[in-house]
């Protein structure tokens, strides 16, 4: 086939047209012998023809395939991941790796392994059946490995982030601390292992110097595309070992490659990175997103952060990280298995969500709670997104109702506060949503939108200062006063400086913190993954630091859109290692999160917790993507279009009699044109009625 293009160029000096025909033909000739019935010559210098037996030759790319390729890919920048940097016990006592995965050792019976409490493992042979034996780790890369789900080392962001914002995996690296030999094997192998879903080896590299020293020794596999596959496991094995042979191994990582799109700006990176965290806890079969990466699916799912996922693929979506089409499948499946799926209880008693669930969303998950706090937010978030969508399946009004038949009478209390909910056993629990935060608001919210009157709220300050309490969407975070007289937007402020200098003050000074600029009290599990605790600066209870000495990631977050500046700054000192007690960690990365970092304040020593759970990221990725005004703006016209959201904001609201001269910036007694744009733009951005904004303008033609 020849190819014809047709031009028109026009002159615009001469105002003349010159019709151009460009011919390019295909530089070849018909030959049966080729699949397609045609022979390219001028293509058999770009790939080399490799012979591969009885199968079809292999096309090995020579250097001009590289060369051509690179001016055609988009700019890109790298950064490094550890998978395990063995700060942990073994797998017998600690299951999980740094990436989100999990982890485990290989041929136990003739290996014993050890750790030496910092940061290195070691595998001795205690037994050799044979001529040689083997050990080793494997490690899954995002998913708990009974899951079997691979990383695509193509496309580490996941299936649904769209290509042009995609990274890669590029070089593996694994640092071997030292080794042991008293026979002197020479020949002792190291090697890494690729393998897929199916447990078949995908790519391997060996290295065979490794009893020569010096150490410690870093080696380094640069993968080429046929390696660069959807990859379920990692593992580094020894292998032709003798008795007594020890390998001790420091740490394991990978090199990715990130467009740069994914890359820049920094508000934007930190959402599109913590959105691909969230979206591989999502189970598309069944709509629930697992409350960790590191639970195998159905374990344990928690359905206030599959809701918020709902809106979180849609922001992805607005902000073109992922197609309409997915973004549209995700929050359509949360909410059929909301309405559908999710059961509701206890049962004769009450129609209240759990806290967290199983199988599926199927089944409440044994000792948790039927939770009033989980249920209104979830409602309210999946309502609120797929209102942006334009509620493509017709599923808004099932969920109105759903919260309209709540029992709200039950849950109301003697002090006017809405209950937490019901114990596993059905028996009600007599805490209630009062203190001052969004935590009550998000339930007064959907109280008020199910019955139309408004629950209690406790003035400031919150129970305990954490973060998440001031600055949590459900679904909207406030602004301006609200009913009870508080001026949110001067709450939210006055918190976040209080936590931005927390650790420059000399009641909580810790230098590592505060010359490094970072902070972040919020509730999360600790940097030592014992439990979970309600980080904060204090409120009705004191303040819990981590005895001065703990940031959680997802307070910057939380804050990006009234502290940008100095949200920013933290995660790219995480990310990039800035400071000098990090020494060169990896802290956050695109493979790697973190839920929360321990600073001792004498020796700067790091302990870091790679958690991925999801309600952390939901918190997150939600608090970046408020920086951007398209987004901030799509949920407030969410908020005043639809009627049920509206009712519960309204009464929840100050009601102030408007006065159309607050415009009147310059107080010269006459509305200027600029003034009169300012209502215009205020009321798209929803925060006056067009009654209001027309007031303003009817005062600018008028004076």
């Amino acid at each position: 086939m020849t190819i014809v293009i047709s031009l028109i160029l026009f002159n615009a000096k001469t105002a003349s047209a010159t019709a151009v025909t460009i011919f390019h033909s295909m530089c070849g000739y018909p030959t049966a012998s080729h699949a397609d019935g045609f022979s390219n010559e001028e293509w058999r210098d770009i790939m080399r023809t490799i012979d591969s037996g009885s199968d079809p030759d292999i096309m090995q790319p020579r250097a001009v395939h590289y060369t051509l390729q690179s001016l055609w890919t988009l700019p890109s920048q790298e950064y490094w991941v550890i998978v395990d940097e063995h700060d942990r016990p073994l797998p017998t006592e600690w299951y999980y790796n740094c990436t989100g995965g999990t982890r485990g050792m290989l041929n136990e019976g003739d290996i014993s392994y050890s750790w030496d409490d910092d940061s290195v493992y070691t595998a001795t042979v205690i037994n050799n059946p044979g001529l040689w034996t083997w050990g080793g780790m494997w490690h899954s890369l995002i998913r708990d490995w009974q899951d079997n789900i691979p990383l695509d080392f193509r496309a580490i962001f996941g299936p649904y982030v769209r290509a042009e914002y995609q990274g890669e995996v590029v070089e593996l690296e694994i640092v071997v601390d030292n080794v042991s030999s008293p026979s002197n094997n020479t020949n002792l192998e190291l090697s890494l292992e690729l393998k897929d879903k199916n447990d078949i080896t995908i790519c391997s590299k060996t290295w065979t110097d490794l009893t020569s020293g010096p150490y410690p020794k870093i080696y380094t596999w640069s993968l080429d595309d046929n390696c660069r596959k959807s990859v379920a496991l990692i593992l580094w094995i020894i292998d032709r070992a003798q008795v007594g042979d020890s390998v001790s191994i420091d740490r394991i990582g990978l090199k990715t490659r990130v467009s740069d799109l994914a890359a820049t700006p920094t508000e934007e990176q930190a959402f599109l990175w913590t959105y691909s965290w969230l979206m591989a806890n999502y189970d598309s079969d069944t709509g629930m997103v697992q409350d960790r990466s590191g639970f195998k699916s159905g374990e344990c799912e928690n359905v206030a952060a599959t809701a918020k996922a709902a809106k979180i693929a849609y922001y992805a979506y607005k902000k073109g990280h992922t197609t309409y089409d997915d973004a549209e499948a995700i929050m359509t499946k949360i909410a059929d298995t909301l309405i559908n799926v999710v059961p509701r209880g206890p049962s004769g008693v009450n129609t209240l969500w759990p806290h967290f669930t199983m199988n599926g969303g199927t089944q409440i998950a044994p000792n948790t709670e039927w939770a009033s706090g989980d249920t209104a937010y979830a409602a309210l978030d999946i309502i609120t997104a797929l209102q942006m969508l334009g509620d493509p399946e017709g599923q808004i009004a099932a969920l109105e109702d759903f919260l309209r038949d709540i029992d709200w009478e039950a849950l109301l209390l003697e002090d006017g506060s809405i209950s937490h909910g019901y114990y596993y056993d059905g028996s009600p629990n007599p805490s209630g949503w009062k203190w001052f935060g969004m935590e009550t608001i998000g339930v007064d919210w959907a109280y008020a939108s199910a019955t139309g009157n408004a629950a209690i709220m406790e003035p400031p300050p919150s129970y305990d200062g954490s973060g998440f309490v001031d600055n949590a969407q459900y679904p909207m975070v406030f602004s301006g006063l609200d009913r009870w007289g508080n001026n949110w937007d001067t709450y939210r402020n006055d918190m976040a400086t209080t936590q931005i200098g927390w650790y420059c003050t000399p009641q909580h000074y810790n230098q590592y913190l505060c010359d490094t600029g970072l902070f972040g009290l919020s509730a999360a599990e600790t940097p030592e993954a014992d439990g979970y605790e309600a980080y904060g600066v204090g409120g009705r209870i004191p303040p819990n630091d981590g005895n001065g000495e703990v940031v959680v990631l997802h307070y910057s977050g939380v804050i990006a859109d009234i502290r940008p500046a100095e949200a920013k700054h933290v995660w790219e000192v995480l990310r990039d290692g800035d400071g000098e007690f990090l020494q060169d960690r990896v802290v956050i990365s695109p493979l790697n999160n973190m839920e929360s970092m321990q600073v001792d304040k004498e020796t700067g020593k790091c302990t870091i917790n790679y958690l991925k759970g999801s309600w952390n990221l939901v918190l997150q990725a939600e608090g970046w993507a408020q920086i951007d005004p398209g987004v901030r703006n799509d949920v407030i016209a969410a908020i005043r279009d639809n009627m049920f959201l509206n009712t519960g904001y309204s009464l929840l609201k100050a009601h102030v009699v408007f006065d159309p001269w607050v415009y009147d910036v310059d107080k010269d007694g006459v509305i200027s044109k600029t003034e009169a744009l300012t209502a215009v733009v205020d009321y798209f951005d929803g925060l006056i009625t067009k009654e209001q904004a027309l007031e303003v303008i009817v005062l600018y033609f008028a004076t």
